[in-house]
């Protein structure tokens, strides 16, 4: 059985996050997800760590995760999903980069990568094509992948970023 907790943002796109934590020690993630809208009431338990990273990371405040998670993947996924915790928030790898470093095939890689179950937590929005974005299975596809992207590249650039202030800059 698990507890699903609902988070709103309006920055940097209005989404309704929904994730699923275990109702037992250490009380994990399984899953994250969202939807377009925000017709989703928010849940009122604050204080949960994914709740508060999630609050953190939309005020420009990107922290390492320091709550549990746990997707459920083959092994390969997982030590895939691993890789891309590792990538910075502000900083892009391509699929090639990510597979040389695994020491497998960048199909392989995008395979994983689409398969996240957690996705913003497990940062799959980072690892992008070395000719262009990529691909990217959340909901809102590439355009919310684009803005992810450009919140957390922004902010790095501007520890003052306001999205109201937000040049048209693409980097890709």
């Amino acid at each position: 059985m698990n507890t699903h907790l609902i988070f709103h943002t309006s920055q940097p796109v209005d989404l309704a996050i929904h994730i699923t934590v275990t109702k037992r020690l250490p009380f994990a993630i399984t899953d994250l997800s969202w939807q377009l809208s925000t017709e989703s009431k928010p849940t009122k338990i604050t204080d949960h760590p994914a709740i508060q990273w999630l609050s953190a990371y939309f005020k420009h405040q990107f922290q390492p995760i320091d709550f549990p998670i746990q997707p459920e993947g083959t092994p390969f996924q997982k030590r895939v999903w691993q890789a891309l915790m590792d990538i910075p928030s502000g900083t892009t790898q391509t699929y090639g980069t990510v597979a040389k470093a695994l020491n497998t095939a960048p199909r392989a890689i995008g395979h994983a990568v689409g398969a996240n179950p957690i996705p913003l937590i497990i940062p799959c929005h980072r690892v992008v094509s070395a000719q262009g974005i990529g691909g990217y299975s959340a909901t809102g596809g590439v355009e919310i992948k684009k803005q992810l992207l450009d919140w957390e590249t922004y902010s790095h650039l501007d520890p003052k970023f306001d999205n109201e202030s937000q040049p048209e800059w693409k980097p890709w």
